[in-house]
């Protein structure tokens, strides 16, 4: 009996199955918390975002946020990372939706369609949508 594939790779010499592994039940995963594997080969991985930091003030000590009242969420842009895919509010572009759109809002209505439209990217923007219209 040969050792297995990971104590090959390690020069270890003693013979025993890939099953009953001494190097392979001495693994430790951090994300499952269990032996048997590493956490780079982790069947169920945690999303990206609970393992590394996604906004700039999860890099602030929370005791320093408290003290500053600190509550916006800045996202940090990486490269490598994927920017996130816009939001976007598509509204018709026709006076009848735009108003109906705005006072289901309650947002208030004018008669002239360029100010209603002026309300309607407003409203995207303090929601932090980008305004498209169809």
């Amino acid at each position: 009996m040969q050792a297995c594939r990971h104590c090959a790779e390690l020069d270890f010499r003693s013979s025993h199955a890939e099953t009953s592994c001494p190097f392979r039940a001495s693994a430790y995963c951090f994300y499952c918390a269990s032996f048997g594997h590493f956490s780079a080969e982790c069947p169920d991985p945690p999303p990206r975002e609970a393992v590394e930091p996604v906004y700039m003030e999860q890099l602030i000590p929370v005791r320093t946020l408290r003290e500053y009242g600190i509550t916006s969420r800045t996202p940090i842009a990486l490269a490598g990372r994927p920017k996130p895919e816009p939001v976007y509010l598509e509204v018709q572009d026709d006076d009848y939706a735009i108003r109906s759109y705005l006072i289901n809002k309650g947002i208030a209505v004018a008669r002239d369609i360029k100010k209603n439209k002026i309300r309607l990217q407003a409203y995207a923007n303090a929601i932090g949508q980008k305004l498209v219209y169809r």
